[in-house]
């Protein structure tokens, strides 16, 4: 069965097992609940059955610029095609509606997910060190339209 797309709700957040690269979002929101409740803005989410397998969505920085943000369930390879497109689309629809920069952040030790980027159109930009909550390094990557 392929994944259909619903508006992203907090609660699916909580519900996702991340892949394991992600996993430390688990924790981060067992200590800062209201995160899940602030990146609703423009998101989706993906499920196959009552199983969320993705969420992701944009946050409006300023004019023209988005940060694009996406947490990963742990089943990733079995629907990556689907999830992909889904991605990709979204991409476009930003895209459409004025934003000019979208931008992510991926952490430096997963090369997996920095080829995922550049399969998306990203563009890595450089090292930010000591990025995330735990303090971990991250690079930004950019997709200009």
């Amino acid at each position: 069965m392929p994944p259909r797309a619903v508006k992203y709700l907090p609660e699916h957040l909580f519900a996702l097992k991340p892949q394991k690269a992600q996993s430390f979002i688990s924790d981060y929101l067992k200590e800062s609940p209201e995160y899940a409740h602030l990146i609703d803005d423009m998101a989706y989410t993906l499920m196959v059955d009552d199983e969320v397998i993705f969420c992701g969505g944009l946050l409006h920085m300023h004019e023209g610029v988005g940060e694009v943000w996406t947490v990963i369930g742990e089943n990733f390879k079995q629907y990556s095609l689907s999830i992909t497109r889904h991605v990709i689309t979204f991409l476009h629809n930003a895209e459409a509606l004025g934003y000019r920069r979208l931008q992510t952040t991926v952490a430096s030790g997963f090369p997996e997910a920095a080829r995922w980027a550049g399969l998306l159109g990203f563009e890595s930009e450089g090292l930010m060190r000591k990025y995330t909550p735990a303090g971990e390094d991250c690079f930004m990557y950019a997709r200009i339209s």
